[in-house]
């Protein structure tokens, strides 16, 4: 096994259904993070997980479903209903002194 390296990596279940083996191997490139995960003896250990497909025989994969809702959920993050809020403190604070 001269120039091999075998490496263990936890993946997603629906990522590795995901992946069309073709009888053959197949060359990807994966998007990883660091998870705290528990073996079978309950030792906690910092984990890297493969969590996205970028690339299958050094072709780019279509950007999943997850990469759209990020910028969705940044976009909302602004509240405008704050500033009716500041407003409604400063219309019942004339009220009170009157």
């Amino acid at each position: 096994a001269k120039g091999f390296e075998i490496s263990e990596y936890n993946i997603e279940p629906t990522l590795l259904d995901a992946i069309v083996f073709e009888g053959q191997p197949v060359l990807c490139k994966f998007a990883s993070v660091v998870r705290p995960t528990q073996d079978r003896f309950g030792r906690i250990t910092n984990t890297q997980v493969l969590v996205d497909l970028l690339a299958v025989g050094g072709k780019p994969m279509a950007p999943t479903a997850q990469a759209p809702a990020r910028p969705q959920a940044q976009a909302q993050a602004p509240r405008p209903a704050q500033p009716p809020q500041g407003q409604d403190k400063q219309d019942k604070s004339p009220d009170a002194k009157a």
